[in-house]
């Protein structure tokens, strides 16, 4: 009795070899893998996780040296020393308003929704200083013509939200505070129709139309700012007006 042609053992040996060479061809379909994706993912976590490292030893450092500032301070004698170093240390004693401060749409539908505040505390000598303290921070809108004016947002920053609010960019060095509105605020028409002569009624054009045209007023926002100095004890405050950009300038 002779064997069969075909076992199971060489038809399992056959499929095996044929799995293997379909596995290895779609291999060869799918290319190269991509190095450069996988590298620039790795760049990237790199990066986050160097920049945590250097924040958390920020912090480290920064605590250290405040305990080390403490201890010294206990262990002054010169009184000499101690009064020139308290004189050297800047002081904020006035507050500003930057003049990229303004209504924002942040949301891309009709109207302001917010107004951002670039604050710039000054020293004795006008430059920048960093302050420590208590923001209270307001938005007042102004219609135009003769409505009266409401608050529209307001916020009060502690001193650790106030830390994190600073900003140092090739915009300048500030306290950076977005305040959202409680409704957004439409901006108004920059021209209205002109009155036609009417000489049955006497009525004419109305006065101050250019070509039929007249401006109206565009409203503004009054952005006001109050600091309690925590190393001082001081109060300071400012107040800017901002112009709200009319519906043609903001399109």
């Amino acid at each position: 009795m002779t064997e069969p042609r075909f076992t199971p053992w060489k038809i399992v040996l056959a499929l095996t070899i044929c799995a293997s060479w379909l596995a290895g061809l779609a291999a060869c379909h799918r290319g190269p893998r991509n190095f450069d994706n996988e590298n620039d993912t790795l760049r990237r976590e790199n990066l986050r996780l160097t920049d945590a490292l250097q924040q958390v030893t920020g912090e480290r450092d920064e605590a250290q040296a405040k305990l080390a500032e403490a201890q010294r301070v206990l262990n002054w004698d010169d009184q000499e020393l101690r009064s020139a170093i308290r004189q050297a240390i800047p002081r904020c004693v006035r507050l500003e308003i930057g003049m990229l401060s303004g209504a924002v749409d942040t949301d891309l539908t009709p109207g302001f929704d917010a107004v951002d505040i670039y604050l710039i505390p000054r020293d004795g000598r006008g430059r920048f200083v960093q302050i420590v303290g208590t923001l209270d921070v307001r938005a007042d809108y102004l219609p135009g013509g003769s409505g009266e004016s409401r608050l529209i947002a307001h916020q009060t920053l502690d001193p650790q939200a106030l830390r994190e609010a600073y900003r140092s960019s090739l915009m300048g060095t500030h306290y950076a505070i977005r305040l959202t509105f409680d409704k957004p605020i439409q901006p108004p028409l920059s021209t209205v129709d002109s009155v036609t002569a009417d000489e049955s009624s006497g009525v004419g054009a109305v006065e101050g139309m250019e070509g039929g045209m007249s401006r109206e007023l565009s409203g503004g926002i009054a952005i006001s700012a109050e600091f309690s100095d925590a190393l001082t004890g001081k109060r300071l405050t400012v107040r800017k007006v901002v112009d709200l950009p009319s519906a043609e300038a903001s399109r």
